[in-house]
């Protein structure tokens, strides 16, 4: 009984009644699931003292077996009878790791409608001809050049559920329930972290979105958009052409873009080969205009780029280069990012539900371990609602890593 106190048999319930309620009392409170359930809620030791008076008014007599059955229900003790596995698929949500945050930026709608992100540009250039200010006597200077654009994101209902027998549930080996909620919690953070994956690559899975990362947008790393060479592998130099490129980026005025903060998102593959650039405390360099064999040592400027594996790049990508392909994407909290996430008001972390029971005793309340009428059986689920878009192409470039 002591270690078993969320899950008492009525029916075993006669045996108390032959010990003192002190001696109950005892055997509740060294148990470990008090320690554990105390610690989870702090209504928890109200609700306990709540069954212990109800347990000594029907020791005493003074309540019946079918009144205990009726007090003693799941909805008057939802601490101590409830399901917590919500609660904990919550807390194992968020210690699990995921790396969109580092390259796309988070929003919230208020229901499954599409919904709009809209960008003004104009109105930046500076004023009048660098070369001369206002002259005396002109009218005010009228730019017209103001401009909308629209993005379009939606969310949707992602979830998955799980079904065990009411066998299942009395032989719970190696305590089966408590791994459910885990399981589908790492499920909820991969949807997460695959759904972002695919925003950026190909539908059919052949590298990286050719609209969104292109020649027109200027983002892809090779020598028509300022780089020393075409698609180059992960290096040292590559990264000074990937920084290059995207610090070419102007904006619909043709006035510069200040980008600070720098994500490296690398395949697993390329996790080692980027530690050993940007943890390097120095760089050592040949300028071309120096004598041969001259080299000098600068400190690492790379070290400001944060490298982020996301480990859905080669799962996603199914191309010839999907172990080689790297990007380089702005911070996606400062100014405008190149990608958003989009969550539901109200549902922004995943949830778990449960099919309530309907099984119960004659004359008696609900049984919740006895679940279903038809088949006994337990029903669970847990959901995700979810959305994403691109939004700026200017905020992010690319490699496939070829060389060609």
């Amino acid at each position: 009984m002591p270690d078993a106190i969320t899950a008492m048999n009525l029916d075993d319930w006669s045996s108390v009644h032959n010990r003192s309620f002190e001696e109950v009392a005892l055997d509740i409170i060294s148990s470990t699931q008090f320690y554990r359930n105390r610690q989870r809620d702090p209504r928890y030791l109200n609700k306990l003292l709540r069954m212990a008076e109800t347990l000594d008014l029907w020791q005493r007599g003074r309540l019946s077996e079918s009144q205990l059955r009726e007090v003693m229900s799941t909805s008057d003790f939802p601490i101590l009878f409830g399901d917590i596995l919500d609660r904990r698929l919550l807390a194992q949500y968020q210690n699990a790791t995921t790396s969109w945050q580092q390259y796309a930026t988070r929003g919230t709608v208020p229901d499954f409608r599409q919904s709009r992100l809209i960008a003004i540009d104009g109105l930046q250039t500076p004023f009048y001809p660098s070369a001369y200010p206002k002259p005396e006597g002109k009218n005010v200077s009228y730019d017209n050049s103001l401009a909308e654009t629209g993005y379009t994101t939606q969310v949707q209902v992602y979830e998955r559920g799980v079904a065990f027998s009411w066998r299942m549930m009395i032989n719970r080996a190696l305590n089966f329930l408590s791994r459910v909620p885990t399981l589908l919690s790492n499920g909820a953070t991969r949807t997460e972290e695959k759904f972002a994956t695919q925003l950026f690559i190909d539908s059919a899975g052949n590298g990286p979105n050719a609209t969104f990362f292109s020649n027109t947008n200027k983002n892809l790393v090779n020598i028509t958009n300022g780089a020393t060479s075409n698609n180059p592998a992960l290096s040292v130099q590559a990264l000074r052409d990937a920084l290059n490129v995207m610090y070419r980026q102007v904006d619909s005025g043709g006035d510069p873009i200040e980008i600070t903060g720098l994500t490296l998102l690398i395949p697993p593959l390329l996790q080692i080969t980027a530690e050993e650039i940007l943890r390097a405390t120095n760089f050592e360099i040949t300028p071309a205009t120096t004598a041969a064999g001259t080299r000098y040592v600068t400190p690492n400027w790379a070290q400001r780029i944060n490298p982020v594996v996301n480990w859905y790049l080669p799962i996603v990508d199914t191309s010839a280069n999907k172990h080689t392909t790297w990007y380089l994407f702005a911070d996606p909290n400062v100014g405008r990012p190149a990608m958003e996430m989009t969550f539901l008001e109200g549902y922004e972390q995943p949830s778990l539900w449960q099919k309530a029971p309907n099984t119960m005793r004659m004359g008696g309340a609900v049984d919740p371990t006895m679940g279903q009428f038809e088949d006994m059986s337990t029903h669970i689920k847990a959901m995700h609602i979810v959305g994403g878009t691109l939004v700026d192409p200017k905020m992010a470039v690319v490699s496939n890593g070829s060389g060609s």
